[in-house]
């Protein structure tokens, strides 16, 4: 009787010291509702100290316009029930990843994991099964995201599969190619689909104009950019009302025994309106090497109203003739870019950089012609599968040449080159982790030889001014992302 006991009282002092660390023990009724991004210019994901020897997964921090790296803040003002409770800010919320949706006006926190102070775990029963949160910039709101819901949300930081529009909503495409707006309320988002069932598409567009969502239906090729679609044969017009139309842009050439013929569209997004570009190749006998091309360029409006159906009307014209064999299918539009007294598409480059040509729509006479920016050698104007979009602030394109310590620089506005010097020697030697394209600066991501500290280094695209911010506690920046 006196062994058993004994048995009975260690295995009992055993189950108390191994219920001391168990999660199950620090289960807290509270549910996450705000994260302060006060000042944050940038959200900084980092590995702990101490995670190479414990596993700890990442904290959140945020840089502000002065270069300081401070912890982000997190609310917990309710409890399982939704009642309001005494906000707590003791409590860290650790994602895995982060994604950045549409220039980091919504944020998805992934699979995130809850501590307190001391880094031990927090159980939150509320959010068990799905620990996925979208976070609004505006005002740093969270949303939970339910587990049926979240396969939905896009995987990957891609702006062209997730768009926010003119009132703020957000939409979102997911790898089944089903759109959906996300209605965020009461602490948790609902996804309300928009693509009847059955219709689908890879990337979509949104237009202020009456607030339609038009997706590709591109004949299984890819959309090549973030406002254009290339062969967009068939398209999708939804409508705010949930009704739906489909429409057919243009119809492919037939055959003809005494020449070749060959079409192409493209449609695109200048400002506000929908355009469609259209390119016709007719090339006579072409059983001749050397013999004539006529090509003809064509932009219509596309013109939506509250109701169906969708119109398109010419507007833009052009022609030119070539003493060679050349057919259109060499013309890879890559974007469009809104300027204000023209807009202007790309092409070429892809297979060819060396003979890049920009399409110019003046806006005033309707004139269209042809301009190579012989000043831009490197990069590319139009390379690569989403060429520009990243590359671009304000209509121009930049280049950083980590090389020549050079910022390059094309105005689309002007049709202008031009270059801008910057040093960053006073750092000392870095490996770069990561390089991006801010609103008025470059931003590198990068560890610092000398001490191994993780540092992000900012180069003013307009001075070439150097500003660096170094990581604290010799923390590791595992993904760095620019908030608008």
């Amino acid at each position: 009787m006196k062994r058993l006991f004994l048995i009975l009282l260690f295995g009992g002092s055993l189950l108390s010291s191994c219920s001391k660390d168990d999660p199950g023990n620090q289960t807290q009724n509270l549910r996450w509702s705000r994260v302060d991004l006060t000042g944050a210019k940038y959200l900084v994901l980092s590995e702990s100290p101490v995670s190479k020897s414990t596993g700890a997964p990442s904290d959140v921090f945020k840089v502000d316009e002065n270069g300081n790296m401070t912890a982000v803040v997190f609310y917990f003002t309710y409890d399982n029930n939704g009642n309001s409770l005494q906000a707590r800010s003791d409590v860290k919320v650790v994602p895995q990843t982060i994604s950045s949706y549409d220039g980091g006006q919504y944020m998805l926190f992934h699979d995130c994991d809850f501590r307190d102070e001391q880094g031990q775990s927090i159980h939150l029963p509320h959010y068990v099964g799905s620990p996925n949160f979208l976070i609004r910039r505006k005002d740093g709101a969270v949303f939970h995201i339910p587990y049926s819901e979240q396969d939905k949300f896009p995987a990957t930081n891609s702006k062209y599969t997730a768009k926010v529009d003119h009132n703020g909503d957000l939409f979102v495409c997911s790898s089944s190619g089903i759109i959906s707006k996300v209605e965020a309320k009461d602490g948790q988002t609902y996804l309300r689909q928009i693509t009847p069932n059955g219709t689908g598409a890879t990337q979509f567009m949104l237009t202020d104009q009456t607030d339609v969502l038009l997706s590709g239906n591109l004949s299984g090729l890819p959309a090549i950019s973030d406002n254009t679609f290339r062969y967009p044969v068939y398209g999708t017009v939804f409508y705010p009302n949930g009704g739906f139309e489909s429409i057919q842009f243009y119809t492919p050439p037939g055959y003809y025994e005494d020449r070749h013929e060959h079409s192409e569209s493209t449609l695109f997004q200048d400002g506000n309106q929908v355009k469609l570009f259209e390119c016709h190749t007719v090339i006579r006998d072409p059983t001749i090497v050397e013999c004539v091309s006529t090509i003809t360029l064509g932009i219509r409006d596309v013109n939506f109203s509250t109701t169906p159906p969708v119109t398109l009307n010419n507007e833009y014209t052009h022609s030119k003739i070539w003493a060679e064999n050349r057919y259109v299918s060499s013309w890879w539009y890559s974007a469009a870019i809104s300027c204000k007294n023209h807009f202007i598409l790309t092409h070429g480059g892809r297979y060819s950089p060396e003979n890049v040509e920009l399409l110019v729509c003046d806006r005033s006479d309707k004139s269209m012609r042809i301009v190579t920016p012989t000043q831009f050698p490197e990069p590319e104007v139009s390379y690569g599968e989403h060429p520009l979009e990243e590359r671009m602030i304000n209509n121009t394109l930049f280049y950083l040449n980590t090389t020549t310590r050079t910022i390059q620089k094309y105005d689309f506005e002007t049709l202008t080159y031009s270059e801008v010097q910057y040093d960053d020697s006073s750092i000392g030697q870095y490996v770069q982790l990561g390089i991006s394209l801010g609103y008025n600066a470059y931003i590198i991501n990068g560890v610092r030889n000398s001490d191994g500290r993780s540092v992000v280094i900012e180069i003013d695209h307009s001075t070439g001014v150097v500003k660096t911010t170094v990581a604290p506690d010799e923390r590791k920046i595992t993904e760095l992302i620019q908030l608008n």
